[in-house]
Order: C-alpha cells, then structure tokens, then sequence
C-alpha cells in the first residue's frame, strides 16, 4: 500500500531486516534494543534509524558514515564538543 512505518522493539532482527527489504525508503526504525552491527546493516539495507541514547560517540560516527541522510539523532548524553564532533 505504500504506507509508512516506525518500528521499536516489537521484532527480532531476522523479522526487521525482512520488514525492510520489502520498501526500505518507508522503514524507520525507532528501536533501542538492536546493536550497532544490527543498526549498521539497517542502515546499509536502507532503513531510516532514529538512534536515542543507546550509542557512544565512537559507535555513531561509524553508524553515521554509513549513510548520514538515513540518520536522526535524539539524544540527551552528548554535550555541545561532542555533538560538533559527530556531525563533522
């Protein structure tokens, strides 16, 4: 139908990346309970990913680099050194 969908935590990986391969450009994923090479193979598949506070610096600039416009970051952990850091 072509409707859009947010996903949290309802689905287990192999679940999700099927979900995502159906119409990638309509997935976003709004999950905390996926790691990083889950997330980052989200987001190589096309998925959109709003990341919270479930990541360290270090591990978002490696999702980041991935595909940076497939990327929305709500989070409260990071000051302003390290939010300029990131989005270098």
């Amino acid at each position: 139908m072509g409707a859009k969908v947010i996903i949290g935590n309802q689905f287990d990986t192999f679940e999700l990346k099927r979900i995502i391969r159906t119409n990638p450009n309509l997935v976003t994923i709004n999950a905390t309970k996926f790691d990083k090479f889950n997330t980052k193979e989200f987001v190589q598949l096309g998925a959109r990913i709003i990341i919270k506070n479930q990541f360290n610096k270090f591990d978002l600039k490696e999702i980041i680099k991935i595909k940076p416009k497939l990327i929305t970051i709500k989070t409260t952990k990071f000051d302003k050194f390290d939010l300029k850091e990131i989005i270098k």
